[in-house]
């Protein structure tokens, strides 16, 4: 989502945004309409140092070798 002031060519693909999260107890999921999903682990990846060296600025090459292996 792209909210005032800014404009769509004013925010960067690859580093402006965010996300949420909610982590609650398998106990307390269960109170929910949605079957839950129970996380194992976390992980982070980053492409280079400097979003300037990013062979394609459209997606990270990070996320590719992730859902890879």
């Amino acid at each position: 989502m792209i909210a005032y002031p800014f404009r769509l060519l004013q925010c960067c693909l690859v580093t402006d945004g965010g996300g949420a999260l909610i982590l609650v107890s398998a106990e307390r999921a269960k109170d929910f309409p949605q079957k839950p999903v129970y996380r194992l682990g976390t992980g982070e990846s980053v492409e280079t140092p400097m979003v300037s060296q990013m062979e394609n600025f459209t997606s990270s090459r990070g996320n590719i070798i992730l859902t890879d292996h």
